[in-house]
């Protein structure tokens, strides 16, 4: 997982995948104004649609 900042207050999250031969960028989440970043993006790691 990587993350950037836009405008000073949103944070994207996402992650880079070249395993198909193809650069694909999955955002797994755009938090805004602060919002806790560990517990949206943590999640349950069992369940992939936790956090996301």
């Amino acid at each position: 997982m990587r993350t950037t900042t836009f405008k000073k207050r949103t944070l994207v999250a996402y992650e880079v995948d070249k395993s198909s031969g193809q650069l694909v960028v999955n955002v797994l989440g755009v938090l805004h104004g602060g919002q806790d970043w560990k517990a949206a993006l943590g999640g349950d790691q069992t369940d992939p649609g936790v956090g996301r």
